[in-house]
């Protein structure tokens, strides 16, 4: 599986049997450490920030924990945060590759693309095959509206690891905004296949399949997705959008507040919920 960040490796699911006592009582930090990447995985995001908490009560410096504590935190849409912690690796590490991966990435999603692409240029200055960092550039890439640019970085991510699934995904994305038609779904198609329960694919298909005014499909991924992580932003998002598509205004207002219970002041979804209300208010 990969992801567009990986920090460290991860362990046996046996050991979520543990008791949590002992693991905090515990003096190997990188067994604290391997457990809160496990739980990340599980999407137990506040799970995982507690071990790493852990290891840093013990290690402060610890960079691999400040690093995943910033993973961690991205899980959670606390991207600003996320980066305080990116920063802190970074203090102990500077070249850490991994570590500029994540916080290229933080970046994306706070839309500072130019510091986004500065580190994701760092990575790939100390690992120029990074799978993930190639392919975080083309999804900058992409949101920046360079699509043939993007898509030259996302190809490179897949001859690094065909099984970057996230590249698929964002390949098939591009081939969309340059006027592909529905042959783009067989990336998202590819990318399930190799990683099924990604709620960020889940939805991104839902999209596409909406750009094609399939929307009860479209519906479908959104709800696979949010299944999966109810509390995913880009899916609340997503599907919000896609029950304003099909005049369902009421439930489309409810996922937009839903996104902005848990981020106040989100900005996609204060124009979401505005373009239902306007939508909601026409004779």
């Amino acid at each position: 599986m990969v992801s567009r960040i990986v920090i460290g490796g991860i362990i046996a699911a046996a050991l979520i049997i543990m008791s949590v006592a002992a693991l905090s009582d515990s003096d190997d930090v990188g067994l604290l450490n391997d457990m809160g990447l496990k739980l990340y995985e599980l999407g137990k995001y506040d799970d995982a920030i507690e071990y790493f908490d852990w290891v840093l009560e013990k290690e402060p410096d610890n960079a691999a924990a400040l690093g995943n504590k910033g993973l961690a935190l991205g899980g959670l849409g606390m991207y600003e945060k996320a980066v305080t912690y990116y920063d802190m690796a970074l203090d102990a590490e500077p070249e850490n590759p991994l570590v500029l991966n994540g916080k290229g990435y933080a970046l994306i999603n706070l839309g500072m693309m130019e510091k986004a692409m500065t580190h994701l240029d760092r990575a790939l200055e100390v690992n120029p095959n990074y799978s993930a960092a190639l392919g975080n550039k083309g999804f900058a890439l992409n949101r920046m509206g360079m699509y043939d640019e993007a898509i030259k970085y996302l190809d490179l991510a897949l001859e690094a690891d065909p099984d970057n699934a996230l590249a698929l995904t964002d390949k098939g994305i591009a081939l969309l905004s340059l006027g592909g038609g529905e042959e783009v779904l067989e990336y998202l198609d590819r990318a399930l296949e190799i990683e099924p329960d990604n709620a960020i694919i889940l939805t991104d298909k839902g999209s596409i399949l909406g750009a094609f005014g399939r929307y009860d499909e479209a519906i479908t991924y959104h709800d696979r997705a949010l299944e999966i992580d109810p509390d995913n932003a880009l899916a609340l998002y997503n599907k919000g959008s896609t029950l304003d598509d099909l005049g369902r205004y009421d439930e489309a207002i409810k996922h937009f507040d839903r996104l902005l219970e848990i981020d106040p002041g989100n900005p996609a979804a204060l124009s979401g919920k505005q373009n239902a209300l306007d939508n909601q208010a026409r004779p």
